[in-house]
């Protein structure tokens, strides 16, 4: 606001309640109006600076859960293109299951069993396959062996059943 009476508080407040940020006494004296002037114009461009960097935080954040997205999505591919060749490579059952094996773990858990049915509708019981920390990181070995009661009872579970059953990482054997 410019006016020649800038001392009177009440016009002071109502120009402020109506949107001023600041007052120009009259007669207009050009080096405070360009200082005054100075101050805004820095005052918008370092708004605009602000704007700019908070839009490219937002979009390189977008990029980056779209990039994330993009991974995950090209590890599932890879992950089914090498079970199809798995499951397709050989007629020979013990050669698939073990290739399943080696895709499964540790990939998608630390243990896995496969339960076959065979044409008599008798299940075929074939090896687990456990993260082992070896060269392969796999091992086969019977169902059972070398598990303990609970870790068991989820197994024989799991197969009576054929639902999935996910340990928690704390080790609770307990929770479905």
């Amino acid at each position: 606001f410019i006016t020649a009476d800038f001392q009177d508080d009440a016009h002071s407040r109502r120009g402020y309640l109506l949107g001023a940020v600041d007052y120009i006494g009259s007669p207009v004296i050009p080096e405070i109006l360009r200082a005054k002037v100075r101050v805004f114009v820095d005052l918008f461009l370092l708004a605009r600076q602000a704007e700019r960097q908070a839009q490219q935080h937002l979009a390189l954040a977008e990029e980056k859960a779209a990039r994330l997205a993009a991974e995950r999505a090209s590890q599932r591919l890879a992950f089914l293109a090498r079970a199809s060749a798995a499951l397709a490579g050989s007629l020979d059952v013990d050669a698939t299951v073990q290739e399943v094996g080696h895709l499964v773990v540790p990939q998608l858990g630390d243990v896995s069993m496969l339960v076959m049915t065979a044409t008599d509708d008798e299940p075929r019981r074939l090896p687990q396959f456990a993260h082992d920390g070896g060269t392969t990181g796999v091992s086969t070995r019977p169902i059972g062996e070398a598990l303990d009661v609970s870790l068991r009872a989820i197994v024989e579970r799991v197969a009576a059943t054929g639902t999935q059953h996910r340990l928690p990482s704390n080790g609770d054997r307990t929770a479905p």
